[in-house]
């Protein structure tokens, strides 16, 4: 197995520990699992951010019901 020394910025070398830490692995395992197509690179993180979102709108459906059919429809 090679070493391989890499520089980094430090927000996201705390993003990776952050990653790293939920999946149980330490950061070289992660970088490791990304580079070999194992751990997808955005992970949940997208739908987080999605319901993060929703949470922060403003919305208000007036009491309005949709069915599947009329989203698909839309």
């Amino acid at each position: 197995m090679k070493t391989l020394t890499v520089a980094i910025e430090d927000e996201t070398f705390e993003r990776a520990k952050r990653m790293a830490a939920e999946r149980h692995l330490s950061v070289e395992a992660l970088i490791g699992e990304l580079l070999t197509g194992k751990t997808p690179p955005r992970s949940l993180h997208w739908l987080e951010e999605c319901f993060r979102l929703m949470d922060q709108a403003d919305g208000d459906s007036r009491g309005a019901t949709w069915t599947r059919d009329d989203l698909y429809n839309a």
